[in-house]
């Protein structure tokens, strides 16, 4: 107060905070292929497979691996507007079980692995269900990027570089310049 020089000082303010959770649900080719790229990336990854002993040849210590049936464990887990969700298990009612679950919960991204058939089905049982246009149009099914993915592991690249992009995009949207 009564010193100002008259000037204008533009700052960038970051989250000391960068990291965001990231749930894999399904730990097969596709999930673990998933979990080793990302994991350079700004995620605490929670990988969770109902599957006894799906982790035993797993020789990082880098990720949370959880043996628990999926419906079980999308009722404890947390929820909020800097969690990213990707479904990629074994079968598709497990699939229909948690997106179901998670569509009407805060989430940054929700994506989930499927033919062309399988996202329709899965679009119009959402609506049947109450989920609005808005938030069925903003999950990404089928997950990842168009790349002509054919194995396991160039499907994992296409859509750890749509977790990129959204990462980046909530990244800026929590950034902001601030006029001092």
């Amino acid at each position: 107060e009564g010193t100002s020089c008259g000037g204008k000082a533009e700052v960038f303010l970051e989250p000391v905070n960068k990291k965001y959770r990231l749930y894999i649900f399904g730990a097969g080719h596709v999930g673990r292929a998933l979990a080793g790229i990302v994991n350079e990336l700004d995620f605490d990854i929670t990988i969770i497979d109902d599957r006894e002993g799906i982790f035993s040849d797993w020789d990082d210590n880098v990720f949370d691996k959880i043996t628990i049936s999926f419906e079980e464990y999308s009722n404890i887990m947390q929820f909020d507007e800097r969690i990213f969700i990707t479904i990629i298990t074994y079968d598709h009612k497990i699939d229909w079980e948690i997106l179901s679950y998670c569509s009407e919960k805060p989430w940054h991204y929700l994506g989930m692995m499927g033919s062309r058939s399988k996202v329709k089905s899965m679009k119009i049982s959402l609506a049947a269900k109450g989920v609005s246009e808005e938030i069925i149009e903003r999950i990404d099914m089928p997950i990842g990027m168009e790349i002509q993915a054919e194995t396991a592991f160039e499907i994992a690249v296409s859509i750890a570089a749509n977790l990129i992009t959204e990462k980046n995009i909530l990244s800026k949207k929590l950034c902001k310049n601030v006029t001092v």
